[in-house]
Formats: C-alpha cells, sequence, structure tokens
C-alpha cells in the first residue's frame, strides 16, 4: 500500500487497498477455525467496530452486483461506509505525477485519510490479539 500511495498510482492504491481489506476481514475467518472459542468475540470485534466493518463493506461491495442490506447481519450492523474518494493535493511528485489522497468516508461523517483507516485496521487486530494471546 505504501508503494502504491508513494507512486500515486490510482490504479495500484484501489489494488493494495482491496487486498489490504480482504486480508484484515477474513482474519475473522482464521480466528473461528483456530480459535472456535473466540467466535463470538471476533464477532462481536467485527460488529462494534467501525473500521473492521468498513473491511467487510468493502469486500462485500466488491463481490455482489447487488448487495442486500435488508437481511443477514448488514440488517443488525448496516454498512458503515459510504464513499472511497480521491483528491488532488497540489503537489507533483518529483517525476512530475500529480499527487492526490485517499480518504475513507463513513456514515457518521468521519472522513479519514486511508492511511489513517489502515493503521486503526491494524490497531485493532493487534489489540485483540494481545488481549486474546494469540500470537
Amino acid at each position: 500500500m505504501e508503494r502504491s500511495l508513494g507512486k500515486f498510482d490510482e490504479k495500484a492504491i484501489r489494488e493494495a487497498l482491496f487486498n489490504f481489506v480482504v486480508g484484515c476481514y477474513h482474519l475473522v475467518d482464521w480466528v473461528k477455525v483456530y480459535h472456535p472459542k473466540l467466535k463470538p468475540k471476533v464477532f462481536s470485534l467485527l460488529n462494534q467496530n467501525k473500521y473492521l466493518r468498513a473491511c467487510r463493506d468493502l469486500c462485500n461491495a466488491s463481490k455482489h452486483v447487488n448487495l442486500d442490506i435488508t437481511r443477514g447481519s448488514y440488517e443488525k450492523y448496516p454498512p458503515v461506509l459510504s464513499d472511497v474518494e480521491h483528491s488532488a493535493t497540489g503537489q507533483t511528485s518529483p517525476s512530475g505525477i500529480a499527487k492526490f489522497r485517499v480518504k475513507l468516508q463513513f456514515a457518521d461523517g468521519d472522513r479519514i485519510p486511508i492511511e489513517e483507516f489502515i493503521t486503526k485496521v491494524m490497531e485493532e487486530w493487534k489489540k485483540f490479539f494481545n488481549d486474546k494471546g494469540i500470537k
């Protein structure tokens, strides 16, 4: 992700973001399989944390043409993400490429740079793994 952001390559950033959210969202599956007693706790983490839910939203939106948010976990825990956008910074890279920032817009009004989102997701998983003694 860092390399993609440094190159200001929109396609590479989209691919890196997709790979990041898929990996982070599917950590839930790994915890369920290798630590089945933690299944309720990992689902609670997912459902209560808007950054992990944003990973869920991006994963599901990328693989479904129509996403029915009136059933399943979406009924109780609706999407938290309303948009992914990029904007110019007014600067250019040494190679002359226009620099831009990628931001996530949340339904609650928060709008954060992708770097901050990544940090928050990683911090949540690190805290969960440390608290549960998972190495």
